[in-house]
């Protein structure tokens, strides 16, 4: 049991990671696998970033990603998912963060270290801190349709399943 493999999902509540042409990039994003969790500033101390990035969905633009580019996503187009936005800057990183985006600081760098294997861009968290998207810095601009397709495929799921147990009860009475 030494050698256990890192658990990941291939599918649910997942969009397909991005892909330069190369079939290998694709298996090295963070798609379907645990988001690393580091020791990080806020304004009201040190916290865990999973504390920072809440109880539900989160974007989040990691050390190395412009946290204006957070600004650039239109959140509310996202099929109605609440999600929060956080901006984990770099140690050194003096950049203004405008509200809503939540800021934290990567004081000791542990997350730049962990994420530097992989491309600059903006990551969806699940509720799990497992990775549903990655988004490239260049498909910002497509991130908000993306998720709202994921949302609307997964709703279209839950609601017929929903109106037949509905059917069900209707028969019933």
């Amino acid at each position: 049991m030494k050698y256990k493999p890192k658990p990941r999902f291939r599918r649910g509540f997942l969009l397909d990671p991005p892909t330069d042409g190369n079939a290998a990039s694709g298996k090295q994003m963070l798609v379907g696998k645990l988001f690393p969790q580091a020791l990080v500033m806020t304004a009201s101390g040190f916290v865990l970033s999973d504390e920072v990035f809440g109880d539900g969905f989160a974007l989040v633009a990691p050390p190395g990603t412009p946290p204006r580019v957070l600004q650039e996503v239109r959140i509310e187009e996202s099929g109605g998912l609440p999600i929060r936005a956080v901006a984990v800057l770099d140690k050194e990183d003096a950049s203004a963060v405008a509200a809503p985006v939540v800021a934290a600081r990567d004081l000791r760098g542990e997350l730049a270290e962990l994420l530097s294997p992989y491309p600059s861009g903006l990551y969806l968290l699940r509720p799990d801190r497992y990775v549903a998207g990655f988004f490239p810095l260049s498909a910002i601009s497509s991130a908000a349709a993306a998720i709202a397709k994921l949302v609307a495929a997964t709703w279209t799921y839950r609601s017929a399943t929903t109106s037949g147990s509905a059917a069900r009860r209707d028969e019933r009475a």
